[in-house]
Formats: structure tokens, sequence, C-alpha cells
């Protein structure tokens, strides 16, 4: 609704809102919204991590992940400031208001502690997404060192004398109806 009033004032007169409603449309083009993920909250320094990222296209303009202009879109990951990855869409397409699923693989620092993510969406040779008024999704996640061995008398498994594998969902406040994580149990 407000793209087409903005579209009327610009077909309307040529004053100086022209150009504070021509960059008002640039700024609505490029919008997305991270929907779910499946980041972990902890793992163990110089682990691969594998998860991936919901995006919505909330902008007015489709996403190509091979444009015929060379104006790709894809998803750039940093970890404490550093770019550690790419992230590209897993379909050709992405119209307004469609989902598409970014993979991503990195390696987790050395360093123990909190490390920030962040994750933002680019146009190349256009823009970053964040440029634009986009937020990008920012998430912390903490490096420890797990106990190595667990002792016996703790030992989940030292009871259990007949055991089969069953994927169980894990529901988090992290993942929508679309996202489903399972763990292996024994049972």
């Amino acid at each position: 609704m407000a793209i087409r009033e903005i579209l009327k004032n610009i077909n309307g007169s040529r004053k100086k809102t022209f150009g504070i409603a021509e960059r008002t449309i640039r700024r609505l083009a490029l919008r997305a919204a991270y929907v779910c993920h499946n980041i972990p909250d902890s793992c163990q320094p110089g682990s691969k991590l594998t998860f991936s990222v919901i995006v919505k296209n909330v902008g007015w303009k489709t996403w190509y992940r091979k444009s015929a202009k060379g104006n790709d879109v894809y998803a750039v990951l940093y970890m404490d400031g550093t770019i550690v990855a790419h992230g590209y869409l897993d379909c050709d397409r992405v119209l307004p208001s469609q989902n598409t699923n970014i993979y991503f693989s990195i390696r987790t620092q050395l360093e123990l502690g909190i490390h920030k993510i962040k994750i933002d969406m680019v146009k190349q040779d256009v823009a970053f997404f964040e440029h634009r008024g986009c937020r990008p999704l920012v998430y912390e996640i903490q490096i420890t060192r797990f106990p190595q061995k667990i002792s016996p008398k703790k030992s989940l498994y030292s009871r259990v004398i007949r055991f089969r594998y069953v994927d169980v969902p894990i529901t988090t406040k992290r993942f929508c109806g679309k996202c489903t994580l399972f763990f292996t149990a024994f049972i």
C-alpha cells in the first residue's frame, strides 16, 4: 500500500519529493525476514557446525541465485566481525513473500567464550541488506570445553541392556512449524 502511494506521488509531481520517494522505494525493495534457524547455543572449540536459516523475502523484488545481470542474492556469515562463510539460496529464484533455505558449514574458533554470529543478505554489486535498513540475524554462540569423560556412575548407558534407535522431534522457541530437528534416543 505504501509503495503505491509513493509511486502516485512520483508520477503526480516532480518536485523535491522525487529523490525522497525514490530512496524509499529502493530501501523497500531489499527486505528479508529471518523466520527460523537451528544454530546451536554452544559447541566445542574447533568443531564443525552445519546449520540452516530460513529467510523470507519481504521486499518487492525477486531474488535470483544466478542473475543474468550478475546481481546474485546470497547470505554472508560474520563471526566476531570477520567474514567466515557464504550461504546461497536453495532455489533459482525467490518471489516476494516466499521462503528459502540457506545452508552454512563453518568451523568454530578455538578461543573459549561467547562469540557473535551475524548473518546478512547481500545483493551482489548493489548493497548489503543491512545498509538498506533491514536488520541482520545476530546470534551469540558459547564455545566451551565439554567434559571428555563421563563417570560410570552417572552414565545413562551403563544400565541399558537392550536398546533401539528412535528419532524424537525437538521443539524449541527458535523453530517454527516448518522446521523440525530430530535427535537419536536409546530406548
